[in-house]
């Protein structure tokens, strides 16, 4: 696979060897994400279009908007980090930063906020504290953004 330790000790991402890299990007053209249970993951198919190899090296695309969230998906999902970005972290504020962002907002907000508000806020923070642009990602089942984050659900599907 190539060498598993980051190249400037700061991101925790396999470096891949090239030929692995190539052959990646050469046949990708599906990414079903981790956390975001479905019934069929067929929902994803040919999600992707435009892969290219960044450095690092990482393989980077473009990810159809209209599958974020699925009406299928059993759950919503926030993630550190878009798939083509690197999740950070520094000694300066003693967490990563989607921790240190869920720890600032937690803590000033009265325990009620909807989990797009929290995203919303989130994002805010992480790009804030990012010098890369990392941007933290919600997904999964639509439905679920305006429920309140951590309440119990209010619709099955």
């Amino acid at each position: 696979m190539g060498d598993l330790t980051p190249q400037d000790g700061s991101a925790k991402t396999a470096a891949l060897s090239q030929e692995l890299m190539t052959r990646i990007l050469e046949t990708m053209k599906t990414v079903v994400p981790m956390g975001v249970t479905v019934a069929d993951p067929e929902t994803y198919s040919n999600n992707i279009t435009d892969t290219h190899e960044a450095l690092g090296p990482v393989a980077c695309y473009t990810e159809a908007a209209n599958r974020e969230f699925v009406t299928s998906a059993k759950s919503l999902l926030f993630s550190a980090a878009r798939w083509d970005e690197y999740a950070q972290e520094s000694s300066a504020v003693q967490h990563g930063y989607l921790t240190k962002a869920f720890i600032d907002t937690v803590n000033a907000c009265p325990f009620v906020i909807t989990n797009q508000g929290l995203h919303s806020a989130l994002h805010a923070k992480v790009v804030q504290l990012s010098s890369d642009g990392q941007s933290p990602v919600m997904r999964g089942q639509a439905n679920r953004a305006q429920d309140t984050f951590l309440a119990p659900f209010t619709s099955s599907m």
